[in-house]
């Protein structure tokens, strides 16, 4: 792969994943926080936790439920008096509605409430003082993409539904009647007696009506701390801990994610400094393991390499060779070495930029051998040292006056221009 098409495809793939990243640090609180809300409220029904479920609900509350009722199969319903805080879609604001509020719980998928056509899904209070019958949507998710509500979202992962019932749709409840998809009674709760003239409702007046007037902040909080001095069991709604945790949870998420894509564009587009150093690692744990055991069965270890000794360490060597050709050269050029044991065979092509690089044991490598027609070297050594962690050898190729016969190799005999790295 060339150079060029190389920087693009790094280029592209920084872009997109360091893209991806940003969005997922600005998406990822609100959907832990999200999945974290409806997952402590299902554990916190499922348990009894009433209170704790209702506390996540925006607004505030009075903790002493109006109804609590458990089924045979250990489904049930819990209803509070409360202040929900909610968007009103006309306005685009959102506003403080005293209501009932509860919970349908652990219904165990029991509930039918997924149809994407005709779906009757709903809750209906009836008043049989005031001979009065009102609707409570329930379907509030579009699952196949029609524009269309078509099922309850807790009821798509979790066994709960949350409902309000609003003052002033109806004066007294005396039953409430869930009816799943197919218009058939699923649960109902008779012989309530609840209305709107409780305390609380009243208590909460003047905070609703501050709240929804655009009181400044400051004048707010007071008023909703004289509200909660009425009476101890009136509770502000706090999902803060919730929200906080999911905040924390996201950051640590999005910080791997970053790390593990520079990780992959190491190995993957970049020059894999982690590889390199993990080899690194290696070598020196490897030799002070060797040297320990040499040490314990009474042997004398092999020194490293000490530049000021010129001792050779018994590692290999990161080996790199740069030839600088003219410029008009397009054609291949080979340069091998040998020892006693081992050979160094390089190959340098216009592809690879005339450079190539490979780990070679420590030693002294002889006989140069340069292979490209018409053309010599300058500073090409005929004894390699090599030696150290790196090392550097650069070589520059000029055309030769001297006429070869059958592309006949050359034999080197310069000096050596080696650039020792050792890095140890």
């Amino acid at each position: 792969m060339n150079k060029k098409l190389k920087l693009f495809f790094k280029i592209i793939y920084y872009l997109f994943t360091f893209g991806l990243g940003i969005v997922l640090a600005f998406v990822m609180p609100g959907m832990k926080f999200y999945n974290q809300l409806a997952v402590t409220m299902e554990v916190s029904l499922n348990t009894g936790d009433y209170d704790k479920a209702m506390s996540l609900i925006g607004g505030y509350y009075d903790d002493r439920q109006v109804l609590e009722k458990k089924f045979e199969d250990g489904s049930g319903v819990v209803i509070y008096s409360a202040a929900i805080e909610a968007l009103n879609e006309k306005d685009k604001v959102y506003e403080m509605k005293p209501s009932y509020a509860g919970f349908l719980f652990n219904t165990q998928k029991k509930y039918n409430v997924k149809a994407p056509d005709g779906n009757k899904t709903r809750l209906v209070v009836e008043d049989k003082l005031g001979n009065k019958q009102v609707t409570i949507e329930l379907l509030n998710y579009d699952s196949d993409g029609d524009e269309k509500y078509d099922t309850v979202t807790t009821l798509e992962n979790y066994s709960y539904v949350y409902f309000e019932i609003p003052r002033g749709i109806i004066d007294n409840i005396s039953e409430i009647i869930f009816i799943d998809r197919e218009d058939k009674l699923y649960r109902s709760v008779s012989d309530l007696s609840l209305s709107y003239s409780e305390p609380f409702f009243s208590d909460v007046d003047k905070f609703v009506k501050a709240y929804n007037s655009n009181t400044p902040k400051d004048e707010l909080e007071t008023i909703g701390k004289e509200f909660e001095a009425i009476n101890e069991a009136y509770k502000m709604n706090n999902p803060k801990p919730i929200y906080n945790k999911a905040v924390m949870d996201a950051t640590i998420f999005v910080l791997l994610y970053f790390v593990w894509i520079y990780i992959l564009g190491d190995f993957l587009v970049g020059r894999r400094f982690i590889w390199h150093g993990m080899v690194w690692c290696y070598k020196k744990i490897k030799l002070k393991v060797d040297q320990h055991k040499a040490k314990k069965a009474g042997e004398k270890p092999e020194p490293e390499y000490d530049p000021n000794k010129a001792v050779v360490a018994t590692v290999n060597t990161l080996l790199r060779f740069e030839l600088n050709v003219p410029k008009d050269y397009n054609g291949n050029v080979t340069i091998n070495y040998h020892s006693e044991n081992r050979e160094i065979n390089l190959l340098f092509t216009k592809d690879n930029g005339y450079k190539q690089s490979m780990a070679v044991p420590s030693g002294t490598y002889v006989n140069a051998w340069l292979e490209c027609a018409g053309y010599e070297t300058i500073n090409l050594p005929k004894t390699l040292e090599v030696k150290g962690y790196k090392m550097t050898v650069n070589v520059t190729l000029k055309k030769s006056d001297k006429k070869l016969e059958n592309d006949e190799k050359q034999i080197i005999d310069n000096k050596t221009e080696a650039k020792d790295e050792n890095r140890n």
